[in-house]
This record gives C-alpha cells, structure tokens and sequence, in this order.
C-alpha cells in the first residue's frame, strides 16, 4: 500500500527515499511518508533540513501529476496545522528525543544532520570570543611580516583578526594569498607567544595537503627566527581524515570528545570543502583551549555531502566589524579601518575576513575578470568577455560531431608535452610537473561529456597517433603514460584520496606509477598495489578542488543538468593559474550560471540566537 502510495512520485523520488519513507511510516501515515521520503532526498542534494514552507510551495513539485502532491499537503491545511500533524507522529521529535527526523523552526531533519548542525553552532557561539594580547609587541611583529603598503592590506588585517581570536574565519579567491597567511600567521604568534606550540595544518584532500606542505616548507627555509619557532613550526599538512584518525571501511574516529587531539593551533585550508557532519566530528575532538583557523573560498563549490558550513558562516561578513573591533584592528595594522553602516550588533563578523585582492592576476587579467563575473551571475559581462581577445581565455561552441573532435583535438595538444617526455625518457619527477599544466574539467561523469567517457576518447586518440601504447606486461587498461587518480585513501602505501600518478618505464623496463612528493622527490608503485583508482585525464570539477592547474579545459555537456551551477563553473576557472578554455553551449553555461544554488540548513539561526 505505502510503495503504491509514493510510487505517484518516483520521478522526484530515489528509491532509497522511498524505502526509508516506507520504514518511518505506516500506511495511515501519508503526512509522515511524503515527508521522511522528501527530507531524504533533500539531504542527498546537500541540504542539511528541508524547510516545511518549500514543501508547501506548488513549484517544488514541478507541476507533476497536475500538481497531486500539493493537493495531498494542502488537504492537511495550513502550515501549521502540517507541523502539529508531523509532531504528533512518534518517528518526529523537536529535539528533546532521539527520533529518526527532527521538526525544528519549521524545518525537517535527519536526526544526525540535527545533531551536527547543533555540535558546530554551539561551538561558534561558545568560541566567539576576543583574545587579549599585547598589542604593543603584536605591532612591530606585525609591521615586521608585512611590507607597509599605500593601500589597505587586508592580508595583515586577516593575520591580526587570527592572532586576537580563538576562532578566525578567512576567505578569499585564487590569488588573494590565503596559503601565504597561513605561513604568517604562525610566524607571528609563535613570536607573540614566546613559548612552543603543537600545531596542525589540514586540508580536506590530499592534493590541498601537498600543495600546503609545499608552502610550509619554503617559509620555513626563509624563517629567520629562534629555535622554538622552527621547532614548533609544521614541517607538512595532513588530511583532515589523518589528523581524525578516520581509516576506510571503519566507523570508529581515534580522535573525539573523549581522546581530544593533541594540538593548540588548528589551521584548516579549503574549508568550504568540509561537510557539516565531518565538521562536528572535527569539533567534538577539540581541546578546549584550541585555537581554529577556517580558511577557504566562500563562493566555491560545498562539499558533496550535506552541509555547506563554511558558506554559511562566511555570510555573515562583509569586512565590517563593530566600533570596539574596529579601533583595535586600526591599532593592530595601521590602517584606518571604519565600521561601515548596517553593521548588525553581536554578529560573529569580527572573527572574519574577506580577501578580494588577488596578487596572482592583473587587473588586466581575463581569468579574473571571468570569475569576478561570474560569481555576481553577470551574463551580459560574461559573454562580453568571452568574445574579447584576452590571452587566458578560450571560448568553443560544442553542438556537433565537429566540435567534439576540436575539443579531442584540443585535449591531445595539452597532454602531449609530458607524453614527448615520457617518450625521451625524461625523469618521473619532470614529467610529472609537467603533467599539472593542463587538466580537462567536467561537470559530470557518465556520457560523452562526461569525465568517464572523455577518458576513453582521449585514450583512442592518443593511441591511435602512437603517443600512448599499452604494455606487453599488463591488461589493455595499463599502458605507459596512463595518468591515475587515486580515489581511496590507503593509509599503508600514504597515498590520498585525489592523489595523481602516472605509468611509466623504470630502469628495469618495468612499470611502475609515480607520484610526486611534495618536497619535489618521487615515489613508485607496481600498479596492482594501488588503491582506487580511475584514469585522470579527464576529472570531475569536484574532483579537482584543492588542486590548481596552469591551462584548465572546461567542458559543459548541452543538455541542462541541476549539478551544473554557478559555483561550478566559477569553481572551475579559479582551478587555472594562466589559462582556460571552455568547451559549451552559450545557453548551457547561461543557464548554469543563472543557477546559484543555496543550501537549506539553520546554522546561521542557531548561531545568532544566544548571542
């Protein structure tokens, strides 16, 4: 009876919904099943709640069934008499109860999603405290790090912000030196604190790990400082799933409320990565007296599962801080820093900063002119800048056969570089560097658009030009050359999740796949040791966050899909460092960029509602 009932809807409906409706509710239960059936699958879209007031809207059925499932909710009455049904059922709480869903504020929960929203927005209002230093000393070490600019560098004000806060928010575009702060900020209060510290810098990948140790390393050559800030200065970033102690197939943490990592400073890099139940695990294993750092860019890509915490928090600031925060950021930097009107009193603004300057490009800069475009959702602009004639930006139609074989083409002429290279017998080392200057981007992975299906066109026509040969040792899927992206972390051979290597040749003539180190040396693998994997020349965009690339090929499939967004595309041009190219439909990457997405959750209410 109940599988009959949500069968009307399975075009809106995973099946998994429909199980787990099926299992809350009973057949007298309609109100309960359509409900636990939609809060699933708004949960598997990334949305930590599902508001009852969207529900109610005759839009969000898409006119199915001549709108039957709104007919079914406007039958119950009003919205409030919706939320006194639901309450009444024994699968809904308002909290007070472990129960499978949560009605909280009028919005719908899993009871997890629940709990995590409470663990983070309790942690804000607790953490949401100034630090006294002295701020004499912090001055002149500030003034120390940071040449004296002509204009407001609010890479300074966001050390200075860092060093008064038990929790400091940062964020900020490609360019804008997020991983540069990073490096100063430790200098700077291990030099205030005088003492040693025991410091963490997480990533959410690996990619974003390497990429940081690779900054930390540098810095820490150029330290010109005494002994206990080299000892306490990190000699490398780790994955957030590392610092946790979170290993493949097990559910236990090693870190937790009850064994609290043994840390002072957290610095935590692409936090808009960071989904909302990772971040309340990240949380409960805190020490008390730990300061956190949240760095990443706001207007990028969420995580994929549900949550986008760091979105959420970053909407609070707009670099407008209150009269008091104001005064002493002015004494701190040496700016004149002025409140701005419609600054709301007690918001958590005065722990964040925005970055907007970008040091990477030129105001001339067509890829920042691009992604400045395209977060405001500005079409008219982006079309404008697409037609003009920059250096770092290539825009294709992709309609036909013929423009699939010029995008293959284009594909062939990126790669081709480190295959010569791998032909001349060139160093893993070297030809893995120049791998990373070009990548092709998709916003999905099945189909002919796809990252799965250009990965075997892109493998056709290399062989069929001979770049690429499969080897008399291994199965047709090896051959050297192949580039791989790990996809599961394995703890014993190191490699991570987003980790990429490529076959090739050792002296023995035999195949390994090598993958570069962060500090420039190489390791090697026999391929039937490795973890996960798929073929890397094309990859998700999602895939591809924390990595950065220095030419990047965009392609949107034609038809319009609800994945293809603005904070994906944007997401994708602020993965390239000199260029990108754009294989699209005019109207899809329209439509995409029309698209903001905007996740439903009750952080931001949680939070400002104790303070």
């Amino acid at each position: 009876m109940k599988l009959l009932f949500l069968e009307k809807y399975k075009h809106l409906l995973h099946p998994i919904d429909i199980h787990f409706a099926c299992m809350l509710a009973r057949d007298d239960q309609p109100i309960l099943m359509l409900a636990a059936a939609f809060v699933s699958r708004y949960t598997r879209e990334g949305h930590v709640c599902l508001p009852l007031s969207i529900l109610y809207q005759k839009s969000f059925f898409s006119d199915l069934y001549n709108d039957l499932t709104y007919k079914v909710w406007d039958s119950f009455g009003t919205l409030e008499d919706i939320e006194i049904s639901l309450l009444a059922c024994s699968a809904i709480s308002d909290g007070t109860q472990v129960t499978p869903l949560v009605l909280e504020k009028k919005s719908l929960y899993l009871y997890r999603m629940w709990r995590s929203e409470k663990i983070v927005a309790k942690f804000i209002q607790r953490k949401n405290m100034l630090i006294e230093i002295d701020e004499k000393r912090a001055c002149v070490i500030l003034d120390y790090h940071f040449r004296e600019q002509d204009f407001l560098d609010w890479q300074k004000v966001a050390v200075a912000i860092m060093i008064t806060c038990q929790i400091a928010i940062i964020s900020g575009g490609p360019g804008t030196g997020k991983t540069t702060i990073i490096s100063k900020f430790l200098c700077v209060l291990l030099e205030l604190l005088q003492r040693p510290q025991r410091i963490k810098v997480v990533a959410p990948t690996g990619k974003a790990a390497a990429r940081l140790t690779e900054s930390l390393n540098i810095t820490k050559q150029n330290i010109n400082s005494r002994d206990f800030i080299l000892n306490s200065f990190p000699n490398e970033a780790i994955t957030l799933h590392r610092l946790l102690g979170i290993l493949p197939d097990e559910k236990r943490i090693r870190y937790n409320a009850d064994n609290p990592l043994p840390l002072d400073i957290l610095v935590i890099d692409e936090s808009s990565m960071i989904d909302v139940s990772m971040m309340a695990h990240l949380i409960l294993a805190l020490p008390e007296h730990a300061r956190v750092i949240f760095l990443g860019d706001h207007r990028q890509l969420s995580s994929i599962e549900a949550g986008s915490v760091f979105s959420d928090l970053c909407d609070y600031s707009h670099n407008n801080y209150s009269i008091n925060r104001s005064k002493q950021l002015s004494r701190l930097t040496g700016y004149k820093i002025v409140r701005t009107d419609g600054y709301l009193q007690h918001s958590i603004a005065d722990m964040m900063c925005i970055l907007s300057k970008s040091y990477r490009f030129a105001d001339s800069s067509g890829i920042s002119q691009l992604a400045a475009a395209v977060n405001k959702g500005h079409w008219q602009l982006i079309d404008k800048i697409l037609n003009s004639n920059f250096n770092d930006i290539c825009y294709f139609p992709l309609k036909n056969l013929e423009d699939y074989h010029h995008l293959l083409n284009k594909c062939v002429e990126g790669y081709r570089g480190y295959l010569d290279l791998i032909q001349n017998r060139a160093k893993p080392s070297k030809v893995l560097s120049v791998f990373k200057n070009f990548q092709v981007l998709c916003a999905i992975s099945e189909g002919l658009f796809g990252s799965i299906g250009l990965n075997q066109y892109i493998e056709t026509k290399l062989s069929k030009m001979e770049l690429i040969r499969t080897h008399k040792s291994f199965t047709d899927s090896w051959y050297v050359g192949r580039p791989v992206m790990i996809t599961r972390n394995d703890s014993v051979l190191k490699l991570c999740n987003g980790d990429i290597g490529i076959a090739m040749l050792n002296d023995e003539n035999k195949m390994k796949v090598w993958f570069l180190l962060p500090d420039g040396n190489t390791k090697a693998f026999y391929p039937f040791f490795l973890p996960l994997h798929n073929t890397a020349f094309a990859m998700t965009v999602h895939k591809s966050q924390g990595s950065e690339f220095n030419h990047i090929l965009l392609v949107l499939p034609p038809q319009i899909l609800s994945v293809m967004t603005r904070q994906l595309v944007y997401t994708a041009i602020t993965r390239a460092k000199q260029k990108i190219t754009i294989f699209s439909e005019k109207i899809t990457l329209q439509k995409a960029i029309n698209l903001c997405i905007s996740r439903c959750s009750g952080l931001l209410e949680n939070i400002t509602n104790n303070l």
